[in-house]
């Protein structure tokens, strides 16, 4: 476990991948402490079916790190412009980069975040608000990253517990892990370089808005909230025209969801999906978004 983590320290998204492997080992010392069994002795554990598929997983992860040089990231060409930003409430999500914005309405996806509409009019959701931004983070990168495959590229964020997870430095939200694993297979697949970074909310000045335009009530007030911001930003700036969708660099990180899939459904306690949040995996959100440039 110890050179696990070394390796870490290297290869991204490793981290999220051994904690199968740390809860295991965390499991058997417990069942030899309660035994009253000397730590230091010689053992036999089962490996679990959860650690396994995590090393199937690792193996693609791995695989898109075998022959480059540890100190490639800082060699990677920027994509150059703004950073890109992605937020989301408990109603919807939105993205903006340097004029380019998308919103999307989780209902209209299927996903019933709510018990009750007493608990939607108090915003108490059955998820958790990184649950939602991860799905946020997703809807972007499912646009963003075939665009700029093998750049370096900036995604500002204001919720920290996703950032942390996304750089690898966190991985104890079971609930967000099947949305990461959806991103990390985009990255992997297109060996995309994006930069994490936590901003303040107030400065989500056009991504905010967007993710609230769906709010009951509310909705109307950000959408004329993002009409302004964005007048505002066209005066000084020029929407940036993005390149076309490149071709997959690395198309086996695509299986990284069927084998988490997998691993839940043969072992429904890890099934970290809320109940009544129906997940639906592998870029089906973007498909189903419509742009919404042209009536904003």
């Amino acid at each position: 476990m110890g050179k696990c983590n070394f390796i870490a320290t290297v290869v991204r998204f490793m981290k999220l991948f051994l904690r199968g492997t740390a809860l295991m080992i965390m499991d058997f010392n417990l069942y030899v402490k309660k035994r009253g069994w000397n730590a230091a002795g010689n053992y036999e554990m089962e490996i679990t079916r959860r650690v396994l598929i995590d090393w199937d997983i690792l193996k693609v992860v791995l695989a898109s790190f075998h022959g480059i040089d540890i100190a490639a990231p800082a060699k990677y060409p920027h994509a150059g412009g703004e950073h890109a930003q992605s937020d989301a409430s408990f109603w919807g999500a939105g993205y903006w980069l340097q004029g380019n914005f998308n919103s999307i309405e989780w209902k209209k996806e299927g996903l019933v975040l709510f018990d009750s509409p007493d608990m939607e009019a108090q915003g108490k959701a059955n998820v958790s608000t990184a649950y939602v931004e991860a799905l946020g983070l997703k809807f972007l990168m499912e646009f963003l990253v075939p665009k700029f495959a093998g750049k370096f590229f900036h995604v500002d964020l204001d919720n920290a517990g996703l950032v942390s997870m996304m750089l690898g430095e966190k991985t104890k939200s079971e609930q967000v892990l099947p949305i990461i694993i959806d991103v990390v297979s985009l990255i992997v697949t297109y060996a995309a370089k994006p930069r994490f970074n936590v901003i303040r909310s107030e400065d989500m000045v056009c991504a905010d808005p967007l993710s609230r335009v769906t709010m009951p009530k509310q909705g109307n007030h950000y959408r004329k909230l993002f009409k302004q911001r964005r007048r505002q930003w066209l005066r000084d700036n020029i929407a940036r025209t993005l390149p076309s969708n490149s071709k997959p660099s690395l198309p086996q990180a695509k299986s990284l969801p069927a084998l988490w899939a997998k691993a839940n459904k043969e072992h429904r306690s890890l099934d970290s999906t809320p109940k009544h949040a129906h997940y639906k995996n592998s870029a089906h959100i973007h498909k189903k978004a419509k742009l919404n440039n042209a009536r904003m």
